[in-house]
């Protein structure tokens, strides 16, 4: 099962680019319904009674917390970017989270506090079991 997860951890962040220009922050209240995979992973995230937005991920280790706190209300800091995504050929307009929290956990202190007690690898081993059980 481990190679399922590499995979999901290498294409899980969107890599953010200098040419990178955020055209539009905005914030959600939702809850993390499910991750979809794919050329990247993309969290799909329960904004009203039925509607769902997908979101690309803007950070490493966003989905590890995402995880954890699959179905908990949080709010959702979102950047509509213009990024550069090689595989649509160039720069596209997409919608990213760039932060969130649960409560008053926030995803900056989480993982500030996870990576001083584990390396990415640690992390994925931990947390990447957590991602397959929440992905289509």
């Amino acid at each position: 099962m481990k190679p399922l997860f590499i995979p999901l951890l290498l294409a899980a962040a969107i890599s953010v680019h200098a040419q990178d220009k955020v055209l539009k922050t905005r914030t959600v209240k939702g809850s993390l319904v499910k991750f979809e995979t794919g050329d990247y992973l993309h969290a799909i995230i329960k904004t009203g009674k039925t509607k769902t937005e997908s979101f690309f991920l803007a950070k490493p280790g966003l989905e590890y917390f995402l995880a954890l706190n699959a179905k908990k209300p949080g709010v959702f800091t979102i950047e509509h970017a213009r990024t550069k995504i090689e595989e649509a050929g160039g720069m596209v307009d997409i919608d990213r989270i760039s932060d969130a929290k649960f409560g008053k956990l926030t995803y900056k202190a989480w993982y500030a506090a996870t990576r001083k007690k584990m390396t990415p690898e640690q992390m994925d081993k931990t947390y990447g079991p957590l991602i397959g059980k929440l992905s289509n």
